[in-house]
C-alpha cells in the first residue's frame, strides 16, 4: 500500500457540499437518504476506477463475485455516513440509535487519568467518536488526522460546529507530535486512523481478507514515543439510523525496543488487521478505502506476516463510574430518540 490515497482528488465543489448540507438538514434525514440514492447510483455507474476497487474489496469480504447492487450499496453506505456527520455535529440525534460496546476498555484509562490512543480505521464513521466526546464532557477526546484530500468537507464540518476545531489535531508537523504528547500527558484520549501509510514510511504485512496487505507502523511508533496504551475503536453503520460504537483492547504499552523486533511488530499489526477484518465481515459495506489496498510497496518493513486473529491480551479495570454513567446515559437517550428512525 502506497500513498496513492493522498493523491485522490476530493470530489464535489465547495458550493455543492454546502448546498447538500443545507438541503438535508432543512428537509430531514428521510429526504437525505432518498437523495443519496441517485448520487450513489451515479458514482457506481460512472466512477469506474473506484467501482473496480469496490468490486475487488467486496469479492474478498463477501467471498463471492459481487453484483452491481453490492457496489451500489457500498457507495450508498459511504454517502449516508458522510451525510450523517451533518446531523451529529449539529446535535440532531432524533433519527439515530447508538449502541456502545466495550467502554470498560477505555474507561479504565480515563479512571486512572492516563492518556491513551484510540486506534481506528477507515471503517464506518469516525464522526461517531466526536459525537461521543460532545455528549460526554468528562471524556477528553481529540482526533488526529491528515487533511490533504478532505479540506472542503472539513471546512464545512467546522462551519456546522466550530467547537470541533478544538477537538482536532492536524498531523504532519513537529508541532502536532508535541500537541499529542501534551494532551496524552494530561490524561486525554487521542483518536487516529492507522490503516493508511504515508509515502515511503515503514509498513508491515499482515493477512487481510485472504491476502497480505501492508499496514503502517507509525501508530505503534506513536504509542512507543508517548508511552500510551492502544485501544481499538470502530463506529459501524448498521442501517436505519443505527450505529454501533465498539472499543476493544490492543496493548497496554509499546516500548521503543519492541519495535526493533520484527516478530513483536508483526504480532501487533496482525492483531490490528485481524480485528478490522472481523468487523469488515460483520459490516462489509462500511469499508471506505477506495484505492488498491493490497498493492505491495518495495519495502514492507517487518515483512510478510502469517494469519493470526488473536488480540494481544490486556488486563481489564473497573473504569470511571461517572464517565461510565455518562456514556451509558448518552446511549440510552439516543435510543429513546430513535423511535421511527429511517435510512
Amino acid at each position: 500500500m502506497t500513498a496513492s490515497w493522498k493523491h485522490q482528488d476530493e470530489r464535489g465543489s465547495k458550493w455543492l457540499l454546502h448546498f447538500a448540507a443545507w438541503l438535508v438538514l432543512s428537509l430531514g434525514r428521510r429526504f437525505g437518504c432518498v437523495l443519496m440514492l441517485p448520487i450513489s447510483l451515479y458514482f457506481a455507474v460512472f466512477s469506474q476506477g473506484t467501482a473496480r476497487i469496490s468490486r475487488s474489496y467486496l469479492e474478498r469480504v463477501l467471498r463471492r463475485r459481487p453484483r452491481f447492487t453490492d457496489v451500489f450499496k457500498h457507495y450508498l453506505t459511504f454517502s449516508i455516513t458522510i451525510m450523517d456527520r451533518f446531523y451529529f455535529l449539529t446535535n440532531r440525534l432524533r433519527p439515530f440509535r447508538f449502541e456502545i460496546r466495550g467502554t470498560e476498555h477505555l474507561l479504565r484509562f480515563v479512571d486512572a487519568r492516563k492518556g491513551c490512543i484510540l486506534l481506528g480505521a477507515h471503517l464506518g464513521s469516525f464522526e461517531s467518536l466526536r459525537w461521543l466526546a460532545l455528549q460526554n464532557k468528562n471524556l477528553p477526546i481529540k482526533a488526529a488526522y491528515y487533511e490533504h484530500n478532505s479540506q472542503r468537507l472539513d471546512a464545512l464540518l467546522r462551519k456546522l460546529n466550530p467547537a470541533i476545531d478544538a477537538m482536532l489535531i492536524r498531523l504532519g508537523s513537529p508541532q502536532s507530535m508535541l500537541e499529542i504528547r501534551e494532551f496524552l500527558d494530561g490524561g486525554g484520549v487521542v483518536g487516529v486512523l492507522g490503516d493508511r501509510s504515508r509515502g515511503s514510511e515503514r509498513t508491515c504485512a499482515a493477512e487481510f481478507l485472504g491476502e497480505p496487505a501492508n499496514f503502517p507502523v507509525w501508530p505503534l511508533r506513536l504509542a512507543a514515543a508517548t508511552a500510551a496504551p492502544l485501544v481499538l475503536f470502530f463506529g459501524l453503520y448498521l442501517g436505519k439510523g443505527r450505529y454501533e460504537i465498539v472499543f476493544e483492547p490492543l496493548v497496554d504499552g509499546v516500548r521503543p525496543e519492541q519495535l526493533r523486533d520484527p516478530a513483536r511488530t508483526s504480532e501487533l499489526v496482525r492483531a490490528y488487521a485481524g480485528r478490522i477484518e472481523h468487523h469488515c465481515r460483520r459490516a462489509p459495506y462500511n469499508w471506505f478505502n477506495f484505492f488498491d489496498f493490497w498493492q505491495t510497496p518495495a519495502d514492507s518493513g517487518a515483512g510478510r506476516a502469517l494469519p493470526d486473529r488473536r488480540l494481544v491480551p490486556t488486563d481489564r479495570g473497573d473504569g470511571a463510574e461517572s464517565a461510565r454513567r455518562g456514556v451509558r446515559r448518552s446511549a440510552a437517550v439516543s435510543a429513546r430518540r430513535a423511535d421511527g428512525a429511517v435510512g
